[in-house]
């Protein structure tokens, strides 16, 4: 496995993180090792062990440890990452993979060219894009164009070259296809949830226990999450109903999101708690009477997921990639992305509709039991590794 972010022990916070991390243990439950290629954190260990997962941090001239920040992604920790995995991939090229998976763009790439020295094959996950959003995301149209074409080109590439590429929404796995005319090479394998760690039978925090409604979101404070949305809907929910907005997370928009709330007058309302570690999200999520979604892009949201998996009553946007993963008065309440609000009107309908509410959850919790359990998607992937392993040895062999 290569990925830029890896955990500090059982800490880990991204969405990225949180589908390597389950897939990874998943994988080890079922017998593989793994050895996973991450960035270096100041402070951590360069390298240690857990159950069969081996974790070795990699580092250029300190420039990879000193660029990293969970909730930002920077173009200059990846290059650095990159050139630090690369070393360390020609060192221990000799030891023996039967496959290597890359992450995104930087590492799908140190992953095509592990797997050419190698002869092994290459795994490319894509865990969605921002292809169609970077005019919003990126406000220099210089930058924004450039976005979009490197997103072209090396997904694009990656699907010819890698054995697999792996999409986490149905949206860009459509895009790449038609870009590529390669149908067969590209899976689309949505994410999933620990139905364990995340269940409606996790106490709730102690302190969000009682008192006004507790509306919350689980986010990485970035612009494609929307939380300024569910901020500018407070004014309108107020006006009826006196509730607690808990936001879950941090990133560059936190100061921005801070602002917003004082110049909307409900500061006294909004509550940031920051980033926390993924395994103490249930309890918080568990004190929730609704979850929020407001993203303008999404892959198969892991967020939505994991609400849905807590059997908590969600609205979220009505965008690909949440759509992927619920239905609208099925699992969810879905509300135009943007749209201020529709989210308003979502709250005060669930909030005086309790029983309907729990009757989303419920359903919320059926399905991903059936449809997206960890354990259920770790046997799809590992089924796909086989095949490209299969394929990799009639190549060598005709090679040969």
């Amino acid at each position: 496995m290569i990925y830029e972010l890896g955990p500090v022990g059982r800490n880990f916070s991204g969405g990225i993180e949180a589908h390597i991390m389950n897939l990874a243990e998943n994988l080890a439950h079922m017998g593989h090792t793994i050895l996973f290629l991450t960035g270096a954190i100041p402070g951590a260990k360069k390298t240690y062990c857990k159950n069969r997962i081996k974790f070795k941090r990699v580092d250029w001239l300190g420039l990879v440890s000193t660029a990293w920040n969970p909730y930002k992604l920077t173009v200059r920790r990846q290059f650095f990452f990159f050139l630090a995995a690369l070393k360390e991939s020609l060192r221990i090229r000799r030891e023996k993979f039967d496959v290597v998976h890359g992450h995104i763009y930087m590492s799908g790439l140190l992953a095509y060219l592990f797997g050419k020295i190698t002869k092994i094959p290459s795994i490319n996950t894509i865990h969605g894009s921002y292809y169609d959003v970077w005019d919003f995301i990126e406000k220099n149209s210089f930058k924004s164009k450039f976005f979009r074409i490197m997103e072209k080109i090396l997904s694009s590439f990656l699907a010819r070259h890698c054995s697999y590429q792996i999409h986490t929404d149905t949206a860009f796995a459509k895009k790449v296809k038609r870009w590529t005319g390669n149908h067969k090479k590209i899976k689309t394998i949505l994410n999933g949830v620990n139905i364990t760690r995340f269940s409606p039978n996790i106490e709730p925090m102690e302190k969000l226990k009682g008192g006004s409604p507790v509306i919350m979101t689980v986010r990485r404070l970035v612009p494609k999450n929307g939380v300024r949305f569910l901020l500018e809907a407070v004014p309108f929910i107020l006006k009826t109903n006196d509730v607690k907005i808990v936001i879950i997370g941090d990133g560059p928009e936190r100061e921005q999101l801070v602002k917003l709330s004082s110049e909307l007058k409900i500061s006294k309302n909004v509550i940031f708690v920051g980033g926390i570690p993924n395994y103490r999200v249930p309890s918080y999520l568990s004190a929730a009477d609704v979850v929020v979604v407001p993203s303008i892009v999404e892959a198969s949201s892991i967020s939505v997921l994991e609400a849905m998996a807590m059997a908590q009553p969600i609205i979220a946007a009505n965008i690909p990639g949440i759509t992927d993963v619920t239905s609208n008065g099925l699992t969810s309440y879905l509300v135009s992305s943007g749209s201020p609000n529709e989210i308003a009107k979502a709250v005060l309908f669930l909030l005086d509709n309790p029983s309907y509410g729990k009757k989303l959850g419920k359903t919320a919790r059926n399905v991903v039991e059936k449809q997206h359990s960890w354990t259920n998607i770790a046997k799809e992937i590992a089924v796909l590794y086989k095949s490209a392993i299969l394929e990799q040895k009639s190549q060598n062999s005709e090679y040969l």
